[in-house]
């Protein structure tokens, strides 16, 4: 009796350690498609259950190394970082958001140095003067918080400073590339896929085009690699919800193979 009660406790224990929900820290914030493809495999037979939260990049590689997480969210800038602070990291690709620079096609600008770019949206150019001839103000426009491209426009647009006051920011990810198509003096950063308008002309960046091929490769500098990492590989049903075309469509996001 005493070994049957040893065994049926030791089954209850592994049962309940079975249903531990997997825990995944977000370092990039309230990343969508993550929380999606949680859901959908919660609601499966087999699907597994997440505890997701949100965190700073040193606080997630601790959480890593103690097992207080088993996963992290972060972009490839990121990654680098990461490796540093656990060496034996499991790393694989899901998503790429890429922001594009759209001009209406009344403007004959066709390509924009990064450098103009972060001195029109940091504020410290006002005019289209030195880009096309025109003395009309630069009507700028870009994607709000927790929009699709927020993230590459505030850390690899902006560098992590604030938008100039002149910038009007969206909270709709199609807004800044409607605009553009309506207004000749736009100058709106939009999530590149979404390419709704034949009015739109999406810039070239230092003379880069954010071509699919060029995001992947990292030549296009307006673009972030989302990477799920861990010490072991991620479940295989959660990468393929995280790779899943339609998502990745839903959230104006590109794949990243």
């Amino acid at each position: 009796m005493k070994y049957i009660l040893t065994f049926l406790l030791a089954g209850t224990a592994a049962l309940f350690q079975a249903a531990e929900p997997v825990r995944i820290l977000d370092t990039i914030g309230n990343e969508p498609l993550l929380r999606r493809a949680a859901m959908q495999s919660a609601l499966e037979k087999e699907g597994g259950s997440y505890r997701i939260g949100n965190s700073s990049l040193a606080n997630a590689a601790a959480e890593l190394k103690t097992g207080g997480a088993q996963f992290v969210i972060c972009t490839a800038d990121e990654l680098a970082e990461l490796r540093k602070q656990v060496p034996a990291l499991n790393a694989e690709p899901y998503a790429i958001e890429a922001l594009g620079v759209a001009v209406n096609f009344g403007n004959e600008v066709t390509d924009m140095a990064l450098k103009s770019l972060r001195e029109i949206f940091g504020g410290k150019t006002i005019y289209w003067k030195e880009f096309n001839g025109s003395g009309f103000t630069i009507h700028k426009i870009g994607p709000g918080r927790n929009t699709v491209g927020s993230l590459v426009f505030s850390r690899n647009l902006l560098q992590g400073k604030p938008a100039a006051k002149d910038v009007a920011l969206m909270e709709n990810a199609a807004e800044p590339l409607i605009m553009a198509g309506g207004n000749r003096n736009a100058l709106s950063c939009g999530a590149w896929n979404l390419r709704p308008m034949e009015e739109v002309r999406f810039l070239t960046i230092d003379g880069i085009e954010g071509t699919p091929a060029n995001v992947r490769s990292g030549k296009y500098p307006l673009a972030a690699t989302y990477y799920i990492c861990g010490i072991q590989s991620p479940p295989k049903r959660l990468l393929e919800l995280l790779q899943d075309p339609e998502s990745l469509e839903f959230f104006n996001l590109l794949p990243a193979r």
